[in-house]
């Protein structure tokens, strides 16, 4: 399982645990837009790109989120695995917009 939290204003993201670093920061950090594009790009399957690009998109995640808790979906990779993606309200500003997100992604077991 991987979580990294993800500062919308500033499209910035910090990996916080993955599969081998767990509970502590990795090191991994910076644009969360393109991080989140290139994985998507090199991971997932051709046929489902187009829908896991829509929802990393980072511009509109406040809004997407504005009423939520929490969104999610699930995907296949390129290996054949099945993951689900979720990004939690982490932290909202004053007026309730949402500003920082954990991102949390994990196989799913079939």
């Amino acid at each position: 399982m991987h979580f990294c939290l993800i500062d919308l204003q500033r499209d910035f993201f910090e990996e916080i645990s993955n599969d081998d670093e767990t509970h502590r920061l990795t090191g991994n950090n910076g644009c969360a837009s393109e991080k989140l594009y290139q994985l998507c790009d090199a991971t997932v399957v051709p046929e489902y790109r187009d829908l896991v690009r829509c929802f990393l998109d980072v511009p509109t995640l406040a809004e997407r989120l504005k009423n939520e808790e929490y969104i999610s979906t699930e995907y296949r990779m390129c290996d054949g695995s099945w993951h689900s993606l979720r990004f939690v309200a982490k932290k909202r500003d004053e007026a309730g917009n949402v500003t920082h997100v954990l991102c949390t992604v994990r196989c799913r077991a079939v």
